[in-house]
């Protein structure tokens, strides 16, 4: 006698129409739980969240350091690093030297707002900036990047 799995059991004398509405189901979920492995990490605000926070930040008296467009080139310098159209890699010392340039939670908040939600690299999905960074770099590196800003006193860690 042949052994048949459990999914083997339940599908069997299925009507066709409703194997397919099975197999879509298990191919939604999968996509699903892959997306939300690209939202791992510490500080992930959204870039919806970054915005109530930069208006926080400013109601207490924070300044921001840099004209808006030099967040969007913050952003921009991080993207570019991670190397989705580069054969050699992410360049990780450019990540870390726009970190470097952050001098406060503001320039932080502002910086994932400027990043907003873009395609992570050999994937169909979308990232903020939090899933962006793990989803490249280790944990070494992360640690890196949570140490220059630790350094100066500013809260968001990844």
């Amino acid at each position: 006698m042949e052994k048949k799995g459990i999914v083997s059991e339940i599908a069997t004398g299925l009507p066709a129409w409703a194997k397919g509405i099975i197999a879509v189901g298990v191919v939604g979920g999968i996509g699903f739980a892959i997306y939300k492995l690209t939202q791992k990490g510490g500080a992930l605000l959204k870039p919806d969240e970054a915005k109530k926070d930069v208006k926080k930040l400013e109601e207490i008296g924070q300044q921001p350091t840099y004209m808006e467009a030099q967040y969007v080139g913050f952003a921009d310098a991080i993207y570019a690093a991670r190397g989705c159209n580069n054969v050699f890699g992410t360049n990780e010392d450019a990540m870390y030297n726009v970190f470097r340039k952050m001098v406060n939670d503001l320039d932080v908040a502002k910086l994932i707002e400027k990043f907003g939600k873009r395609r992570l690299c050999f994937s169909f999905t979308e990232g903020n900036l939090g899933g962006f960074l793990n989803d490249d770099l280790d944990q070494d590196e992360i640690a890196i990047i949570n140490n220059i800003l630790k350094s100066k006193g500013i809260k968001y860690q990844f």
